[in-house]
């Protein structure tokens, strides 16, 4: 169940996400939420969401953009894998596995019955068939790394499936958690009308207006979905899709302003829905084959001129912590001792820098131009931050808002940029699943970045079973990560959602998961 809690605890998570220490832990540290709860579930209803930006892709294998996440990718589909508040993994479409004693294998039970949205059963071969599809290299799947080390899929009967690996794949079950499974039949269809075995099937897109799934009748799971549809909307401007939920228009919106939060607590119609802290992350990516960005040293000048610390409390209002590597405090794979020294403002150091990179007083990097997606005030405001900070050593850089496909080719299809802004992440527990995301994947990675010890090490610490041994891996990786510094975090988040009182059951949970088929509107 999502929690609400008052502006000043909120304030409080700042502390709290960056508290604590082994695997990540996401048991709820504040008090439930305040809202009124029906007791019985009704189900039926139209659910109406305001997410913060539009799809242009429905093939699940290609698109990683969050709003996919927010929208079809659980809702139409469903994984192998699935995982509790707590981040443990438990069954969806797999019902139990079993590990080799020599970790080169794993054996996954399928569930029986589960109905894809065109009438066809699931059976193994669907599991083949997506595994083999996301690895063909012609698909071009920004989900290939989470299954590149599955050499054979083996199928000895229906509802059987065995994955042999190149190497000891420990975290097999964090990368299934990104596996949407497809069939191969109607497969052709994919990006007109997307096909799942999940809770809800397609019902029609307006491109720019909306996205309506609806009850899926053959669902796996007795009386579930609850609702009968639910209407995604793309509302980029933050203020407006508050606005259309105070009005009535919207039942529940993501990503809220944070510094709504209070306007939110205080409308006695509404409630803010608060995850647990999560590995989300807003960071500042690189183009590291960027002539302005080409030296590791301006790099580094770049990340000790972003002030942490005020985009945390006067941006996020608190929601979140300052972070400049990958890993939560609270992974077991992060490294203080790596980390922390790089975690500071400091505008001294970083003309310091620049002046050992050949460029004093910023001269030489006239032309830097700070990218921003639009739709994401937080975001923009980074951009603005360190335009200002920039500004202060001599640099005159400019910030372009971009809306989200224009922004999508200037940093990915044909990349021209030097730095942008970006919010990432994907609830990842395991530190290896990290690095099969398209920021940092050692292959590719959207900064350009290309260093054989950076890839050795994150195909090392994918593949070492030994808990101190990969510890020391990722150590190694952070350090080459800050030395190096193709790109930075700002921020790990917690995800924020306003919504009705009336809609109860909705849960995100602290992997980012937007799950809807126990969500039902109370009377």
């Amino acid at each position: 169940q999502p929690i609400t809690r008052t502006r000043r605890d909120l304030l409080k998570i700042a502390a709290v996400a960056g508290a604590g220490t082994g695997i990540a832990s996401f048991a709820d540290p504040w008090s439930r939420s305040a809202v009124a709860l029906q007791a019985t579930p009704t189900p039926g209803g139209t659910l109406n969401v305001g997410v913060a930006a539009e799809l242009k892709v429905l093939d699940p294998h290609i698109t990683t953009l969050a709003a996919y996440a927010t929208t079809l990718r659980f809702t139409i589909y469903e994984t192998l894998v699935e995982a509790d508040d707590d981040g443990n993994y438990i069954p969806s479409l797999a019902e139990s596995w079993e590990f080799a004693d020599d970790g080169m294998s794993i054996t996954l039970n399928l569930v029986q019955g589960a109905m894809f949205h065109n009438g066809k059963e699931f059976s193994s071969e669907d599991v083949a068939f997506t595994i083999d599809r996301i690895k063909n290299p012609d698909l071009a799947s920004q989900f290939a790394p989470q299954v590149q080390n599955v050499t054979t899929v083996e199928t000895p009967d229906e509802y059987t499936v065995v994955l042999e690996f190149a190497a000891p794949t420990p975290a097999i079950l964090d990368y299934l958690l990104n596996v949407q499974i497809v069939t191969e039949q109607d497969i052709d269809l994919i990006g007109e009308r997307p096909i799942g075995t999940g809770p809800f099937e397609f019902a029609e897109w307006a491109l720019n207006d909306h996205i309506t799934v609806r009850k899926f009748a053959d669902y796996r799971q007795p009386g579930l979905p609850l609702l009968d549809e639910i209407v995604f909307r793309p509302v980029l401007d933050v203020d407006t899709r508050l606005t259309n939920l105070q009005a009535g228009s919207l039942d529940l919106i993501e990503q809220p302003a944070p510094k709504d939060a209070e306007r939110i607590e205080n409308d006695e119609n509404l409630q803010l829905i608060v995850t647990p802290p999560t590995s989300k992350y807003d960071n500042v990516q690189i183009n590291t084959q960027n002539p302005l960005m080409s030296k590791a040293l301006v790099r580094q000048a770049m990340s000790f001129a972003f002030d942490r610390e005020s985009y945390v409390r006067d941006i996020l209002y608190g929601f979140g912590s300052p972070a400049v590597c990958p890993f939560p405090a609270t992974n077991w794979a992060y490294d203080a001792a790596t980390c922390d020294p790089y975690l500071v403002f400091d505008l001294e150091k970083a003309g310091a820098l620049l002046e050992e990179a050949g460029h004093p007083g910023g001269q030489g990097l006239e032309g830097i131009e700070i990218l921003s997606p639009l739709g994401y005030p937080e975001l923009k405001s980074a951009a603005v931050l360190l335009q200002a900070n920039l500004a202060a050593l001599g640099i005159t850089a400019t910030v372009t808002e971009l809306e989200i496909a224009a922004w999508v080719d200037r940093i990915a299809t044909a990349p021209d940029y030097v730095m942008t802004t970006d919010t990432y992440g994907y609830g990842d527990v395991d530190p290896s699943t990290f690095f099969t995301r398209d920021n940092l994947n050692p292959d590719t990675n959207i900064h350009q970045f290309k260093n054989a010890d950076y890839a050795r090490l994150v195909e090392e610490g994918a593949s070492t079973i030994d808990e101190d041994e990969r510890k020391q891996i990722y150590a190694q990786i952070l350090q080459i990560m800050m030395d190096e510094m193709p790109g930075f975090l700002i921020a790990h988040r917690v995800d924020i959602f306003a919504a009705k009182n009336t809609v109860q059951g909705f849960n995100p949970g602290p992997l980012i998961r937007h799950h809807y088929e126990k969500t039902w509107i109370s009377a």
